[in-house]
């Protein structure tokens, strides 16, 4: 009984004469056993971690915020309107989250300036009714 040419190929990897590889099929010595591989597998390397930066205090935050907002020397009244700002920004965002804001309302120009003014107008607005400036 003859065997097909695919029925062949079969006896013989069954019979561990022919091998299977990546690119196709492979003779191998009958009785030869597989090579083991001499290194060990590689490790990928650990992530190192960064501690994350240190956060400005609540007050450190407060006096840069104040250095911005008031224009007019030591003014009780628009000192009263920024220190009301800066807490109801306090209230709505955590530090980090202000901090990034601040960070790209400072290095955004004049565009994204006028944004800010629109996202904190929440904040700008019900400092207005009780701070005794009204419009800033």
């Amino acid at each position: 009984m003859a065997l097909s040419f695919p029925a062949y190929l079969g006896l013989l990897w069954l019979l561990g004469i022919l091998l299977p590889t990546a690119s196709g099929l492979a003779v191998s010595p009958a009785g030869a056993q597989e090579p083991q591989p001499t290194q060990q597998p590689q490790r990928s390397p650990q992530p190192t971690i960064t501690p994350a930066p240190q956060l400005p205090s609540v007050n450190q935050l407060r006096d840069q915020f104040m250095k911005g907002c008031i224009t007019k020397g030591n003014d009780t009244p628009q000192r009263n309107y920024c220190d009301c700002v800066f807490n109801a920004l306090m209230r709505r965002y955590n530090r980090q989250q202000y901090m990034n804001m601040d960070n790209l309302i400072i290095r955004g120009g004049p565009a994204v300036g006028q944004f800010a003014k629109l996202a904190w107008e929440p904040e700008f607005g019900a400092c207005r009714t009780t701070s005794p400036l009204g419009q800033i």
